[in-house]
């Protein structure tokens, strides 16, 4: 079976912030896009690979448990000393108000926690309730968070969004709450994005998301131990890399999709690795790559990326390793059989804000893929035994899902074989 050499660097890392209409490889630089004030640096693909083995946990379940517990110095930012090169955490100015102490509020914040976790949300609710009524941070989220989602109380979108703004106007006060900022800015956005509690406004989606997303861009000014990280603003810099990808208001922005899921991808986002093998594959925002196509779908794929796993199916079918691509398609099959072929309840299962999953649309994409591809393979013998019928079934359920997909993936196919002729 042939394989794909590790994909070289594609261009040297640009500092945010730098201002040029180009960069070194010819594409417009995102500093000089049209839809965002500052942008994201370029990103090798050696880099990306190298980052997810230290981060490739980064889209666990964020609870304001974990975020109660984590040390004060993780998150305060250390300046590095221009003379000396000493890492000092910054002094507080006189005047300036004191550390906020969350003894009492951890106490209660955390039996509020047990009973939400426990599903008694009427009882959660009401502590969380009194939690926001003294300002408290957590106490505020959850309570939006519950209004959001209806849980111990009637369905309230508008004031859930209303108290979100409220959480990150708090949490601005403070680099302890840096989390609770970012959660924010993900939530406020894709409210916007959804249409929840709001009218869809996908420009105000993209810029509450964008604040979280800049606020942890690679400086290269920095050490890497004082960048700032949050796994929410790597949310947010992935869900600038769809919303760029998709025909919005002003069309899409292949340029700045592809540059939001670099960054997004170098700091962990499986999601984003999955959608940079795609750009990479079908030359969108970047030139044809498919050593770097291949080793990014792979790379998600192997952490259980659906979209990944799907195109990979695709990818392998059209170089001609169609034993590959089909150890892949059984894979995605095997998950079907769980939910008793159900497509529907499979997605369901899968598709979680918050994962390596989390766009439903990109989930049933994979298995569209996946039915096409079998399709393919049974029309043409390959692995398989060759049967018109069954491979019309596959292309029919397949189509059912998805009929624009199932076209570019015949024509994607077609343009392989001639290709190879």
């Amino acid at each position: 079976m042939s394989t794909y050499a590790r994909a070289k660097p594609t261009s040297a890392v640009q500092r945010p912030g730098q201002r040029s209409s180009k960069s070194d490889d010819g594409r417009k630089s995102i500093a000089g896009g049209r839809r965002a004030p500052i942008g994201p640096p370029r990103v090798s693909q050696d880099e990306v690979i190298q980052n997810l083995k230290g981060r490739s946990a980064v889209y666990k379940k964020i609870t304001s448990k974990d975020l109660l517990h984590t040390p004060a110095e993780k998150l305060q930012q250390p300046e590095d000393d221009p003379m000396t090169g000493r890492k000092d955490l910054p002094v507080r100015q006189s005047g300036s108000q004191p550390a906020r102490n969350p003894d009492s509020e951890i106490v209660k914040f955390q039996h509020a926690l047990e009973l939400y976790d426990d599903g008694n949300y009427a009882a959660a609710f009401l502590l969380f309730e009194n939690l926001a009524s003294n300002d408290s941070i957590p106490g505020t989220y959850y309570k939006a968070i519950m209004l959001y989602d209806g849980l111990g109380v009637p369905t309230n979108p508008t004031e859930g969004l209303m108290l979100m703004k409220k959480v990150y106007d708090l949490s601005k006060k403070s680099l302890l709450d840096v989390e609770f900022r970012h959660l924010a800015c993900y939530q406020i956005g894709t409210a916007y994005n959804s249409a929840v509690g709001v009218r869809h406004d996908g420009g105000e989606a993209a810029r509450w998301w964008a604040k979280a997303a800049v606020e942890i861009l690679f400086d290269l000014t920095k050490n890497v131990d004082n960048q700032l990280m949050t796994d929410a603003g790597i949310l947010c810099q992935t869900a600038l890399g769809i919303y760029y990808s998709q025909d919005n208001e002003l069309g899409p922005d292949w340029e700045l999709s592809f540059q939001w899921h670099s960054e997004a991808a170098r700091n962990g986002s499986i999601e984003s690795v999955a959608q940079l093998g795609w750009l990479y594959w079908n030359a969108m925002g970047c030139s044809r790559d498919d050593d770097a196509a291949h080793e990014n779908l792979l790379c998600a794929a192997e952490r259980n990326n659906f979209f990944a796993m799907g195109n990979l199916c695709v990818f392998y079918t059209e170089k001609k390793l169609d034993e590959s691509a089909y150890l892949w398609v059984g894979k995605l099959q095997m998950i079907l059989k769980e939910h008793e072929g159900d497509v529907d309840k499979a997605v369901s299962a899968i598709a979680k804000p918050g994962t390596h999953n989390q766009d439903k649309e990109l989930v049933m994409k994979a298995f569209a893929s996946t039915f096409f591809v079998l399709g393919y393979l049974y029309e043409n013998g390959k692995v398989v035994m060759e049967d018109r019928d069954t491979a019309k079934e596959y292309y029919r359920k397949a189509d059912n899902i998805d009929d624009e997909l199932v076209g570019s993936l015949g024509a994607k196919l077609q343009m392989g074989e001639n290709s190879t002729t």
